[in-house]
C-alpha cells in the first residue's frame, strides 16, 4: 500500500511541474517580434508569395536547385535532373537563393538584410 501511494505522489508531483511550466506562456500575438526564435507564419506566407514570383524568372536548373534546397529532391535525384555534379548543383542553388534575395530587395529595399 505504501508503494502505491508513493507512485501516486510522484505522478502528482510530475503533473504539477508540467502545469507550472504552462503558467508562464504568452499568446503568440503578444510576444515581441525580436523575442521570437522563428519567423511568424504570416511572414512565411508573404515570403512564399515572393518566392513564387521569383521562381517565374528562374531557369529549369534553378528550379531544380530550389526544390533540392527545400528538401523535395534528394542530392542524387537533383544532380540527375539538372545534369550536373554536386558542386554544380551547389552553384545553381546559390544562384537561385541570390535571385530570391534580389527579388525581395527590389520589393522591400534593404530592410531584410
Amino acid at each position: 500500500m505504501k508503494f502505491k501511494h508513493r507512485v501516486i505522489d510522484l505522478i502528482r508531483y510530475e503533473n504539477a511541474a508540467k502545469r507550472k511550466a504552462n503558467n508562464f506562456t504568452e499568446p503568440i500575438h503578444d510576444v515581441e517580434e525580436a523575442r521570437l526564435t522563428t519567423p511568424s507564419h504570416i511572414e512565411t506566407i508573404e515570403y512564399l508569395d515572393h518566392i513564387k514570383r521569383a521562381a517565374k524568372e528562374m531557369t529549369r536548373k534553378e528550379l531544380i536547385g530550389l526544390r533540392f534546397s527545400l528538401g523535395k529532391l534528394s542530392l542524387k535525384e537533383a544532380c540527375r535532373l539538372a545534369g550536373c555534379d554536386h558542386k554544380g548543383l551547389l552553384i545553381i542553388t546559390y544562384r537561385c537563393k541570390k535571385k530570391i534575395k534580389e527579388h525581395c530587395d527590389e520589393l522591400f529595399g534593404d530592410d531584410l538584410s
